[in-house]
């Protein structure tokens, strides 16, 4: 049977993947081809669970596999990858919880990334991680913020893995930061929410666009209030990535949103899901089209499939899933021209491939 991802796993993650799994269960996505039909809901056949019946995955070929030349490792969550389908993990374990793991296309090469040891106690060190994030061109950001004072710290990392600069940006008080984009500029977009009193479940969703100093650029308004604690019970929507056209794409249940550098608002682009109890966890911008991670429920487990839709408009462009033999495949890269890109993890031989999965 495929693969499923347990629900206590999911709830820990803000990606939808296993948390410190073998070699990984990652949410990242990549692109996809063929074209969904666009007409409404009640012009079609509908299932009791809201699913149109037009709209049954296709599944997925991956091809021949190619060596990955790292052996079986841990990670937290789901693969992030640049332009080039280079691919960087977070390492899973109390020694590495911070370091970031990169491995070239072709799985020949390999680097780490670690933010750097404090001289003093109450320094940098004691920042926990937050997220991390690698622009298209490949340039990792390391997103930290320290529990006590709750301030926020952004760190870029040079090519050989030192630390190029820190930042810490403006943010207001009891921030407690959760996703870091960087844009073409180095203006960074943070997203989180905001306690309405110290101790309160009741908080606001915030993200707002600073400059690459860190001085706040705009806040981006009309969030709803938050139930910390119902939240903390369910998964809910949520992705952002860099698009090459410069702008971040922040990824809601229905529509995503685009933002430019300056923190306004490029343009809304609606989508539809297959299935209305489908939850959207993460998003790759390639080539002129969108694919989504979206996990469908199966009792108390949740099954990925991938949802490609047109950068333009949010028409469906394909909606896929892996064959039922398919085990211990990993979701890594997206890719408009060459399909989705996965990690395997072969248990006899202990040894990690790539394959890829044109799209079909």
């Amino acid at each position: 049977m495929f693969r499923t991802l347990p629900l206590a796993s999911l709830l820990l993650l803000a990606c939808s993947s296993g948390l410190g799994q073998l070699a990984g269960v990652s949410s990242q996505v990549a692109s996809a081809p063929q074209s969904g039909s666009g007409a409404p809901a009640t012009a079609q056949r509908v299932s009791k669970q809201g699913r149109l019946a037009e709209d049954a995955p296709r599944v997925l070929q991956p091809g021949s596999p190619k060596p990955v030349l790292v052996p079986p490792f841990a990670h937290m969550d789901g693969a992030k990858c640049d332009s080039s389908s280079n691919m960087y993990f977070r390492l899973a374990g109390a020694r590495h919880s911070e370091s970031i793991l990169e491995i070239s296309h072709d799985g020949a090469r390999s680097g780490a990334f670690a933010p750097p040891k404090p001289e003093k106690p109450d320094a940098l060190g004691m920042a926990g991680f937050r997220d991390f994030f690698v622009t298209p061109p490949g340039e990792i950001y390391d997103l930290l913020q320290n529990e006590n004072d709750q301030g926020v710290v952004v760190i870029e990392f040079n090519p050989d893995g030192s630390v190029q600069h820190t930042v810490k940006p403006e943010v207001p008080e009891r921030l407690m930061a959760a996703s870091l984009a960087v844009f073409d500029d180095g203006a960074l977009l943070l997203q989180g929410y905001i306690r309405v009193a110290p101790g309160s479940n009741a908080a606001k969703n915030y993200a707002a666009v600073f400059d690459a100093s860190g001085k706040l650029r705009r806040e981006l308004t009309g969030f709803p209030e938050l139930d910390l604690a119902a939240q903390s019970k369910s998964i809910q929507d949520a992705g952002l990535a860099a698009g090459q056209d410069g702008n971040v794409y922040l990824l809601d249940a229905n529509v995503i949103t685009v933002v430019s550098a300056t923190g306004e608002i490029a343009r809304r682009i609606p989508y539809r899901k297959p299935d209305p109890a489908l939850i959207a966890r993460g998003l790759t911008v390639s080539e002129g089209l969108i694919a989504i991670t979206v996990l469908e429920p199966q009792g108390d487990s949740f099954v990925p499939r991938f949802l490609v839709v047109r950068a333009d408009d949010g028409r469906t462009f394909g909606y896929y899933t892996l064959p039922d033999e398919s085990h211990n495949l990993s979701a890594l890269c997206f890719s408009g021209n060459d399909g989705f890109t996965f990690l395997k993890l072969q248990l006899e031989e202990q040894k990690l491939t790539l394959v890829n999965a044109p799209l079909r």
